[in-house]
């Protein structure tokens, strides 16, 4: 869709946004309400990015949450989300009011296009994800391109690029995808280009490493992500296919894991919520949660050290004393639950794409959690007999 319209005005949403509002940070942080000349058929959609471009070379570019008519005429609510990625567009949408004049407006990403997003976008409450970190692989068939992507919590990701048609490469370092294999991929991202065809970004960021020093705790080595450089790349291509797969099940296969998706039964059955609950009832009886924001994780009982454990690598070895005897495995603020069987071969590795892993044996008279600050924050094994 590319249509040429006149902005008649625009202004910060924020002062029409009521605090309770449920969108209140999207229709706040970085938002704009703009006035157009004329009413256009559009449909706010949280996945559907739009470009603003004038002549003079600015570009504006965001998703539309709303849309409406008052005093001054028909208006859209143009914000940022985190599938947009454009810096330029960052800047001067949280800094800058857009200007008058005309415009050409055009939808430049529709997941709703791409054979097999809609699928993929299930796993991630209807929201097309953030393509980021991770482990990348690429391979190239002919004139295409396959890329694979890990490390998106329990999801992998396959991306078929079909009938490249042009490649760019900008940086010093960076001559080829292979590049984003042995550098940390920061952003993937995807646009229509103008024959309506796609576009698609690559760009890494370096990998050093940082002391943190904590009085309460001992000295702590953790990876930390900083862009040295600018290496990316530019791929265009006729068109493009998503895949997904689960990547935590197919580990467990891999180690001939027998497991069992525990989903919900009826509407007020969920094992997630079940397990969560029992988990609090066992593990934080008797132990003070005050001021610790247990509702937001649960492993803050451990980390705040209301409840000693071990942690890091004794955890681990722990854990790998027991794991014959682990059962149900669950997530902090996820529906995915799993009960295990034949667990002799369970490999720590599997759930590190996960994010804040509950693992426990049948009784849960022992539980090990991985935080997704693991490295800064424990792992942990916890149970009242190894302390």
């Amino acid at each position: 869709m590319v249509q040429f319209v006149n902005i008649i005005k625009s202004v910060n949403n924020k002062r029409f946004v009521r605090k309770d509002e449920e969108l209140y940070f999207q229709l706040t942080y970085s938002a704009k309400r703009v006035w157009l000349s004329e009413e256009m058929n559009i449909k706010p959609d949280k996945n559907i990015i739009y470009e603003i471009s004038f002549s003079s070379g600015e570009v504006f570019e965001g998703i539309i949450y709303q849309k409406g008519i008052d005093e001054n005429g028909f208006y859209i609510v143009l914000a940022l989300s985190s599938i947009v990625f454009r810096i330029r567009s960052r800047d001067k949408l949280t800094n800058k009011i857009i200007p008058k004049g005309k415009t050409i407006f055009r939808e430049v990403f529709n997941p709703y296009e791409i054979p097999g997003a809609i699928e993929m976008m299930e796993n991630y409450d209807c929201n097309f994800p953030l393509l980021t970190g991770g482990s990348f692989n690429v391979e190239k068939i002919e004139n295409n391109i396959h890329i694979e992507l890990k490390g998106l919590c329990e999801i992998g990701i396959k991306l078929e690029l079909n009938s490249v048609y042009k490649e760019k490469y900008i940086g010093d370092k960076c001559d080829s995808l292979d590049y984003f294999i042995k550098n940390h991929l920061k952003m993937l991202f995807i646009r229509k280009n103008d024959a309506n065809n796609y576009l698609v970004y690559f760009n890494s960021i370096c990998i050093y490493e940082k002391i943190y020093n904590n009085s309460k705790r001992k000295q702590i080595t953790a990876n930390i992500l900083i862009e040295k450089n600018d290496n990316s790349a530019l791929i265009s291509c006729k068109s493009i296919k998503i895949q997904h797969y689960n990547v935590f099940e197919k580990e467990l296969e891999r180690n001939n894991i027998k497991y069992k998706r525990l989903n919900k039964d009826r509407i007020d059955d969920n094992p997630s919520n079940y397990f969560r609950k029992r988990w609090s009832d066992t593990f934080l009886a008797n132990v003070d949660i005050k001021d610790i924001n247990i509702d937001q994780f649960l492993w803050h009982v451990f980390s705040s050290e209301r409840l000693k454990a071990l942690e890091g690598f004794d955890a681990n070895k722990k854990l790998n004393k027991v794991k014959k005897d682990i059962r149900y495995m669950f997530l902090n603020n996820s529906n995915l639950c799993y009960r295990l069987e034949n667990t002799d071969l369970f490999d720590i590795r599997s759930i590190m794409s996960l994010c804040d892993v509950y693992i426990t044996d049948e009784n849960f008279t022992w539980t090990y959690v991985y935080p997704h600050e693991a490295g800064l924050f424990g792992p942990y094994f916890y149970s009242n007999d190894i302390l």
